[in-house]
């Protein structure tokens, strides 16, 4: 009977001395892991704020260029970065390019866009300002290509904040909601109106129409306009 009263305190202790050790591990462990996962965070926000930093003097006017003749034409073609993504290997890279042209006296800078929607570090608004940041309001800028947001987003109602016209809505609410966009060609899919036509300028819109329904070269319809330009005066 003593003995096994002597085994039954020995097996108590020994609970009790496992306890305490458990308790004292996860007393250790669960600071280690906060520190852990703090310097971790700082090392990232120090990453982001880097790359944040680089990413804003892109604004600079900081590109690539060639020049390009045509029977005497000359025309520039600049290439800018508006992503914080940079890559030729990732998707997610985004650029516009931009072309000036002279017509009627007046410089015409026609852009082409492929902008991409909030996620993964990027953030559609930074790319938009990066747009704007290297459009030369002086010149008539015509802005096309996909946007990556619909017509009823914050994201649209952004970039038109930043001075742009939509030319091929122009106020008509007739076509407002033309879709532009079926997610993987498939008409069950969402459809939405991502294409957009833009200018810092506003124009007469003669005619317009979404081109590729039937006959479709991708996800995306075309979006085709018609403006008239006035005459300037040597």
């Amino acid at each position: 009977m003593f003995s096994f009263l002597k085994v039954r305190i020995k097996r108590k202790k020994n609970i009790k001395r496992t306890i305490i050790r458990v308790v004292i591990f996860i007393l250790l462990i669960i600071p280690g892991l906060f520190i852990y996962g703090f310097g971790v965070a700082l090392v990232e926000n120090i990453k982001t704020n880097q790359a944040i930093e680089a990413f804003k003097g892109r604004a600079n006017g900081i590109y690539t260029e060639e020049s390009l003749d045509f029977g005497g034409t000359i025309q520039i073609r600049r290439y800018y970065e508006v992503s914080r993504e940079t890559s030729y290997d990732t998707w997610w890279t985004r650029k516009i390019i931009k072309a000036s042209i002279r017509y009627n006296n007046t410089i015409i800078d026609l852009v082409n866009v492929h902008l991409g929607w909030t996620g993964y570090d990027e953030i559609f608004e930074n790319q938009v300002d990066l747009l704007i940041d290297n459009l030369d309001f002086d010149n008539t800028n015509l802005i096309a290509g996909d946007f990556n947001v619909s017509e009823n987003s914050d994201g649209y109602k952004y970039v038109l904040s930043k001075g742009l016209n939509d030319l091929y809505f122009n106020n008509n609410m007739d076509y407002f909601h033309d879709v532009t966009h079926r997610d993987y060609i498939d008409e069950k899919k969402i459809a939405t109106r991502i294409d957009y036509v833009m200018s810092n300028e506003e124009f007469d819109t003669k005619d317009r129409k979404i081109v590729f329904k039937d006959k479709r070269v991708s996800d995306h319809f075309g979006v085709y306009i018609e403006i008239e330009f006035k005459e300037v005066d040597e």
